[in-house]
């Protein structure tokens, strides 16, 4: 997101639009003397600057991930690695069940993703576009044998239904606030004639990025002063206040009941863990 600044533009033109802006729109011919021009050359520079820094200050930003930021590239995902090596072979078994044609090279976009849950256990010949909203993973995804487009998950550059399958896993939390995350689901069932979406549940009672229970439910206020210290990601990384706040402003965690909402014609399976729902399955078929 971008806030447009003043451009910059010579100082006798600056004075004239804000002559004109304040109503005076007469003219003389007298000439002022040299030394009164550069001063107030100088003066209106000074302003111009000043105002093109203040906005620079103040232009919001909004990085949109589609994964854990870069920041949280650390040893914490060794521990990730355990609960990813339980519960992706039963995901990508009960996936094939549910959607057999990929395997016969059915169209799929994968939105948000990259070359590994593909590469690993599909057979060659798949037909996988996978979109992500930077370059990072384009080598590795071209190299893998699927196109990569690099676009933003929530304006797709698809036509409709034009993919057999609709594919995101563990994104939608990760693309901002709730309008965002409607705009991502529209785009999704747009795309494709059939859905499958994997999302973690906002009140299992622990948070999978942090590893940490409960922290996921308190305001952002109080959970950005707790992160650090009171969070395994926390105390592994030890990332900076910058960082923490980049993650908690990117990552927001669905409910059911908002699934239900921006999905209303999927139908939502519950994986569990230890008899409580870990996650969510997101399936229009």
């Amino acid at each position: 997101m971008q806030v447009a600044t003043p451009s910059r533009q010579s100082p006798s033109l600056y004075c004239f639009s804000l002559a004109c802006d304040a109503g005076d729109l007469s003219f003389t011919t007298t000439k002022e003397p040299e030394i009164m021009l550069n001063q107030s050359q100088s003066v209106v520079e000074k302003e111009a600057n000043q105002a093109e820094t203040e906005s620079a200050a103040h232009q919001p930003s909004l990085k949109v991930v589609y994964e854990a930021p870069k920041s949280q590239s650390f040893p914490i995902h060794k521990v990730y690695q355990i609960f990813q090596d339980y519960f992706r072979p039963r995901r990508k078994r009960a996936f094939m069940q549910l959607f057999p044609e990929v395997a016969s090279g059915a169209p799929v976009v994968d939105i948000g993703g990259t070359a590994g849950w593909w590469k690993e256990d599909f057979p060659k010949g798949v037909d996988i576009s996978i979109v992500n909203i930077d370059d990072d993973h384009r080598e590795e995804v071209t190299h893998s044998g699927f196109k990569f487009y690099q676009t933003d998950g929530r304006r797709l550059p698809f036509s409709d239904k034009q993919f057999y399958l609709a594919f995101s896993n563990s994104v939608i939390e990760h693309v901002g606030d709730l309008h965002d995350q409607r705009r991502f689901a529209h785009e999704a069932m747009r795309c494709g004639r059939k859905l499958y979406l994997q999302t973690p549940n906002k009140w299992f009672p622990v948070e999978p990025h942090l590893m940490t229970a409960f922290i996921q439910w308190l305001p952002f206020k109080v959970s950005r002063r707790l992160l650090r210290y009171f969070s395994l990601w926390g105390l592994v990384a030890k990332p900076s206040q910058q960082q923490i706040d980049e993650f908690l402003r990117t990552t927001r965690l669905l409910s059911k009941r908002e699934l239900k909402h921006i999905f209303p014609t999927a139908q939502i399976k519950e994986e569990k863990f230890l008899g409580m729902t870990k996650s969510f399955i997101v399936l229009i078929r």
